[in-house]
């Protein structure tokens, strides 16, 4: 068996047993909560999560690409790393908590629909320490640390079920339910920083040539996850449009299924573009082709499982007041197919310099999918917004497979 195919094992065991993390909260936050208070604390964390996305500026893929051959770069790396998620992430969350928690203020109260009030400001907290997790992450797999990684996505999980136990027992509501999340975020994150370290000096200061040498890089990068991030949460907000906090919360049951049925692509993707990156050029296509068509044919087993249980296993888990999630939860499985293949290709394309084409196709999805899901959103509900999404990612699939398939090996365009 070969040494990709066993970090593959392992992580994948690791990230099921972390799993246990998310859905064991969405799960009581689902019971204590219910739909409503569920949507709202869920709405908040999309936002703590677009605020992250946009405020990390791209870092963490260049991280990767930058420590995965020279890891003498931890130290400076992570030093620009803290100081990114500090800065530049807190003030972009704080400026979208504003949107949602008071959009009267902004002259916005037509356009965003039922307001958060100033809970919103909770996603201030979480969101910079979202990206220092994320940052640390991808350093860990940049410079080869799959066991520490593995590590910290377990360590993870067993403090977000604490948390959220606690929280539940001492019968909190959506706000220490929230604190609950920056805790669990917080504390792996600590622990990862100084096994990454070891014995490397740190100084807190901005390598302004090293942030300088990753930045074309992380330009694109940035834009392009940016874009297919933001692509699946416009939804949560086209339906806050529609004033209903319930039909939030149903659909976020199904995007937390949906988010955990996607973790053996993303880590096939994650370790795949370090491996593809010390690829020779003639080595690299045919590496990423093995990797989607046998990624391709476990997740359609796995979604026709998913499928055929979800009528039983959504009631059991979050209770019939969840039952409408059924459905939602089965709308969405197309999606999670196609985002399962684009994954691969697009850290191929990542892999080979990450071409602007790339940024576009994420780009057009983006736009798309906004507007088919205030459209859809207005018509059919969670289930107009999961069509909403099937849609943005065919047409974001087709066009990297076109790129993939017309470009030539190194072809940086």
């Amino acid at each position: 068996m070969s040494p990709f195919i066993c970090e593959i094992g392992t992580t994948l065991a690791a990230r099921m047993f972390a799993m246990v993390g998310p859905f064991s909260v969405s799960i009581i936050t689902s019971r204590v909560l219910g739909p409503e208070e569920r949507g709202r604390y869920f709405l908040i964390l999309a936002l703590a999560q677009i605020g992250a996305q946009i405020g990390s500026l791209g870092m963490q893929s260049s991280n990767t690409y930058l420590v995965a051959n020279r890891r003498e770069l931890v130290g400076p790396l992570l030093a620009n790393s803290l100081l990114v998620s500090t800065t530049a992430t807190p003030i972009v969350t704080c400026f979208l908590a504003l949107v949602l928690g008071w959009p009267d203020l902004l002259g916005l109260g037509s356009l965003v629909g039922a307001s958060l009030g100033p809970i919103a400001l909770a996603a201030v907290i979480i969101s910079p320490l979202m990206v220092i997790s994320l940052f640390i992450n991808n350093i860990a797999i940049g410079v080869g640390r799959v066991q520490l990684f593995n590590g910290l996505t377990v360590a993870y999980s067993l403090v977000a079920i604490m948390a959220a136990s606690v929280v539940s027992a001492i019968g909190g509501g959506t706000l220490l339910f929230l604190l609950a999340t920056a805790i669990a975020v917080a504390a792996p994150s600590i622990l990862g920083a100084r096994r990454l370290l070891g014995e490397q000096a740190f100084r807190l200061r901005l390598d302004v040539e090293l942030f300088r040498r990753g930045i074309g890089y992380a330009a694109k990068a940035y834009f392009a996850t940016m874009f297919s991030f933001v692509m699946t949460r416009v939804g949560v907000f086209a339906l806050q449009h529609q004033g209903n906090f319930q039909e939030i919360g149903q659909f976020s049951v199904a995007m937390q299924l949906a988010d955990g049925l996607t973790m053996l692509p993303s880590t096939v993707a994650m370790l795949l573009f370090p491996m593809l990156v010390r690829a020779d050029d003639h080595q690299r296509r045919p590496a990423m082709w093995r990797a989607f068509w046998s990624l391709g044919a476990i997740m359609f087993v796995v979604l026709g499982a998913v499928a055929v249980l979800a009528p039983w296993l959504i009631p059991l888990l979050y209770g019939h007041d969840f039952t409408r999630a059924v459905a939602l939860t089965q709308a969405m499985l197309p999606s999670v197919m196609i985002v399962s293949l684009v994954s691969v290709i697009s850290q191929y394309l990542s892999a080979e310099g990450f071409p602007m084409n790339q940024v576009l196709a994420w780009l057009v999805g983006l736009i798309v999918q906004t507007a088919l899901s205030y459209w859809f959103a207005a018509k059919w509900g969670g289930v107009g917004v999961a069509l909403a999404i099937m849609v943005s990612s065919s047409l974001v699939f087709a066009l990297l497979l076109l790129e993939t398939l017309f470009r030539r090996t190194g072809d940086i365009r």
